[in-house]
């Protein structure tokens, strides 16, 4: 493999894995946008919506480090796709569960094959090479959540109108 092919496929597998980033941060607020929604199709007291929003985020934050030790072992790419195929499936079971418990369970374990696949994020950590650490630090980091306030405020303001 030439060295520019080798050059593209790191800053592809890079793109990936902050793709699931971006993925891991609008899921986790989604919830909360929809909740108005999700009250009016499956009822539920607003208990309910707080457990829907929180069996998201426990369960990524339980599967979080998990995911990667599970990275470690057998593979963070490996890891990745397990954890974004699990949670597209997830997702879908989100879509059309027609209850408000199930749907708290199924949020919960779209956190936790969502922790579980994005623990091997770090994937994106030894993509670019070291050269280009800075640039990585900075699209991960920095350049992520600049990318969510960009992206948030216009989403907002189209979503109340």
């Amino acid at each position: 493999m030439s060295t520019d092919s080798s050059h593209r496929w790191r800053w592809l597998a890079f793109a990936a894995a902050l793709a699931a980033t971006l993925m891991d941060l609008l899921d986790s607020t989604i919830a909360n946008v929809a909740a108005p929604a999700i009250r009016d199709d499956l009822g539920g007291s607003y208990a309910d919506l707080q457990w829907i929003a929180a069996a998201y985020t426990l369960a990524m934050a339980v599967m979080l480090l998990t995911g990667g030790r599970l990275g470690d072992m057998f593979g963070r790419k490996r890891m990745l796709l397990i954890g974004a195929a699990g949670f597209t499936l997830a997702s879908i079971a989100c879509a059309v569960a027609p209850s408000v418990e199930s749907l708290i369970a199924f949020r919960a374990s779209q956190g936790g094959v969502g922790g579980r696949g994005l623990g091997g994020r770090r994937l994106g950590h030894g993509v670019p090479p070291p050269r280009r650490k800075g640039a990585n630090h900075f699209l991960a980091g920095d350049g992520m959540g600049t990318g969510w306030g960009t992206v948030s405020p216009p989403r907002r303001g189209l979503s109340s109108a």
